[in-house]
């Protein structure tokens, strides 16, 4: 019974998996399994407390990486983020290498704005050996956290933080390399990268615009954070 029930489940016939379940559980009520995928089959009908008491009484019987997710999953579903989180953190003590968990806890911490905490967890779901995931998470991240700036001429792309404040203005010391920003034109806002515009220099030595011919400019923000970040690591 408890096969057949997962077989419905699958075809997602979720309503006769559940009296299947149901059947089985008369039979054996102390399966852990069984309990964990009759709580998981409830989940997909929204009987959420009901997926509660079967997950409280597979855990009583033992602990599994996949019943923290589901307590987790169905916590979050209840708006009951606390318990959601205390879930994920002792599944990764329990589980330090499970990448499912890891990428979850990511994914709340990342709900949650934080950052730090999610770009750990993506470190360690790198060391776990899923990096392919671990990237995908990295971008994620990234989108969250961050906008992009591109050059318009050849399309080099950085990202900086959403919520810089603005910037003093900035004095360089140095030449800095060719894949950083050399400024933005005032006329047409558009920003250029030091190697491109390294082809539109004035009489007086200045970076201009291609397309309009006025000088460019330190005036974005984002591109004084990102020669403020260069200058400061030298």
């Amino acid at each position: 019974m408890h096969a057949a029930a997962n077989l419905l489940a699958e075809d997602g016939r979720n309503a006769e998996a559940d009296e299947w379940y149901r059947k089985a559980l008369r039979q054996r009520p102390f399966d852990a399994g069984l309990l964990t995928d009759c709580a998981a089959n409830c989940l997909e009908l929204d009987m959420l407390n009901e997926a509660d008491d079967l997950l409280g009484r597979a855990m009583d019987q033992e602990h599994s990486a996949r019943m923290y997710r589901l307590v987790s999953f169905l916590a979050s579903r209840k708006g009951e983020h606390a318990r959601a989180e205390v879930a994920l953190l002792q599944a990764a003590e329990e589980y330090p290498k499970d990448a499912d968990i890891l990428a979850d806890l990511a994914m709340h911490w990342m709900q949650r704005n934080k950052r730090d905490k999610a770009e750990e967890i993506i470190e360690k779901l790198k060391d776990a050996g899923d990096e392919e995931r671990a990237a995908e998470l990295g971008s994620e991240l990234a989108r969250k956290f961050t906008e992009p700036v591109n050059c318009a001429l050849c399309g080099r792309e950085w990202r900086v933080p959403r919520d810089i404040p603005p910037q003093a203005s900035l004095r360089i010391r140095d030449e800095p390399p060719d894949d950083l920003p050399a400024g933005t034109c005032s006329v047409c806002g558009k920003t250029v990268c030091i190697g491109c515009a390294k082809h539109n220099l004035g009489d007086d030595g200045r970076f201009r615009c291609a397309e309009d011919g006025v000088p460019l400019k330190l005036s974005d923000h984002r591109v004084i954070w990102l020669l403020s970040q260069w200058q400061a690591q030298r």
